[in-house]
């Protein structure tokens, strides 16, 4: 998500668009947000995978930022959670 998020910064610079330079990424998992914006590691985070820093690295660097939404909030839950036929 970070990187495909960096890369289309990237390529709206090189189109002419303008864009701020802060990237803001909603998402409803307080416990990412807390890890990303902590700058320790302990025994839970011990195991996650090295790429995971880069995300880290580009939040310590103010290139972007998580912000809470709640799931029923969240407009991208529509094309990645399945639908309840019930609902429907």
């Amino acid at each position: 998500m970070t990187t495909q998020a960096i890369w289309l910064a990237k390529f709206f610079d090189e189109i002419g668009l303008t864009t701020t330079s802060l990237i803001h990424i909603y998402i409803d998992n307080m416990g990412s947000i807390a890890n990303t914006v902590n700058g320790k590691n302990h025994r839970r985070t011990k195991y996650i995978d090295i790429k995971y820093h880069f995300t880290k690295k580009h939040v310590e660097l103010d290139m972007m930022v998580f912000e809470y939404t709640p799931s029923n909030e969240n407009l991208a839950n529509l094309f990645t959670k399945p639908l309840l036929w019930d609902a429907l």
